[in-house]
């Protein structure tokens, strides 16, 4: 109940509250389940987003080091949650501006989620989405607009046109089409994007 209570309140926007909450949950698992228990770790991971949401960064991408290598010693490299956590380590690499080192945990994330999951899963949508965002900010952009059309193809075949995810999708490749100098084809989007949030 009490790993609730931080979900919550972390939903709520009470991070200060959430942290302690989770840092709670944390301690007391760790002393009745142990150290790698699967649920000790997800207290774990939500210190290590409490982190990432109050913008301690590198604190954050402390915590995520240590559940995603308890992860994989325990759940093994292609479990959801080992590629979970390390889609959000990768997250926090690219928020700290190391971009080299988020794409290749991307790139390395994105290939075994295709296998275990398939190249439609939503998970893998995120941190192919993710990695088109990171090729934007390095400077690739005809790579990170190859990305966020496929992504953006995929998601409209899964979701809709409307669902957030593709929107989301389509803002990026309308950031992509600014960058690259095509202000007509970046403004169709953008304009697209807002006709679709009103």
């Amino acid at each position: 109940a009490r790993h609730a209570l931080a979900e919550l309140l972390d939903y709520r926007g009470r991070m200060v509250e959430a942290e302690e909450e989770y840092r709670a949950v944390f301690v007391a698992r760790r002393s009745s389940l142990g150290h790698d228990h699967p649920q000790t770790l997800a207290a774990r991971k939500g210190i290590a987003h409490m982190s990432r949401q109050r913008g301690r960064l590198r604190a954050a991408e402390g915590e995520y080091r240590l559940v995603l290598d308890a992860y994989r010693a325990s759940l093994g490299e292609r479990h959801p949650d080992t590629l979970a956590t390390r889609h959000d380590l990768a997250q926090v690499m690219h928020e700290r501006g190391q971009f080299r080192q988020a794409e290749e945990e991307l790139r390395e994330t994105l290939g075994i989620c295709r296998k275990v999951l398939g190249p439609r899963h939503p998970s893998t949508l995120a941190v192919r989405h993710e990695l088109a965002d990171v090729l934007r900010d390095r400077g690739l952009l005809a790579e990170a607009e190859t990305e966020f059309r496929a992504v953006l193809d995929l998601r409209r075949t899964a979701y809709g046109e409307d669902h957030p995810d593709t929107v989301a999708a389509r803002y990026g490749l309308a950031t992509v089409l600014r960058d690259r100098g095509w202000p007509g084809d970046a403004e169709h989007e953008f304009r697209e994007v807002l006709e679709i949030r009103r």
